[in-house]
């Protein structure tokens, strides 16, 4: 379908130096690339979506849906999430059963659940927060946590981590563009 849409671009040609600066400002990697950019990322979310807000729940078939993510510092690998979501979280999984499916969709991943997140590896998901969502959901064994951010294949060693009802389930959902092996190494194309 086609839309209209008025945007406005700027670019800058910089050295590699000056690049390595600006990606370990906005985000936090120590080391030169080719291109950074950025967009309008909320203009675009809040346009395209119809919704107003970075997060939201939402049921399918009566099981409850949250979807969540980075909503500080949006340009950074890492996620973070603002205290005000965070809490909104808390109050909202709060009034499901703790025996009920529960689906969570998140850009970034929680710290070593699954591939990408995995210590040494680099991106290792939420920063702040990470540890409180996992612990809450450890009281939901039949909740399925989808992230991706990452782009690890999912022949990486931890596609998945089940809970085993024990704890919630989590899994890696790959990637669109790119993947990368337990190496690190780049293979176009997708899962």
């Amino acid at each position: 379908s086609e839309f209209e849409c008025e945007k406005e671009v700027s670019v800058i040609f910089v050295d590699s130096a000056e690049i390595h600066e600006m990606n370990k400002n906005f985000r936090n990697i120590d080391r030169p690339t080719d291109v950074l950019s950025f967009e309008e990322f909320e203009d675009v979310y809040f346009t395209n979506t119809g919704n107003d807000s970075l997060y939201y729940s939402f049921a399918i078939n009566g099981n409850k849906c949250f979807s969540f993510g980075n909503d500080v510092n949006i340009n950074s690998t890492h996620g973070e999430m603002s205290e005000e979501q965070f809490n909104w979280f808390k109050q909202e999984i709060a009034k499901v059963e703790k025996d009920e499916t529960v689906y969570v969709f998140m850009h970034q991943g929680i710290y070593n659940t699954v591939s990408g997140t995995l210590p040494g590896e680099g991106w290792h998901g939420f920063r702040n927060h990470g540890d409180e969502i996992r612990e809450i959901l450890k009281e939901y064994p039949n909740a399925f946590v989808f992230s991706g951010h990452n782009h690890q294949s999912l022949y990486c060693q931890r596609p998945a981590l089940l809970g085993n009802g024990e704890e919630a389930n989590f899994f890696n959902t790959g990637s669109c563009a790119y993947t990368l092996d337990d190496a690190r190494e780049n293979s176009f194309g997708s899962n």
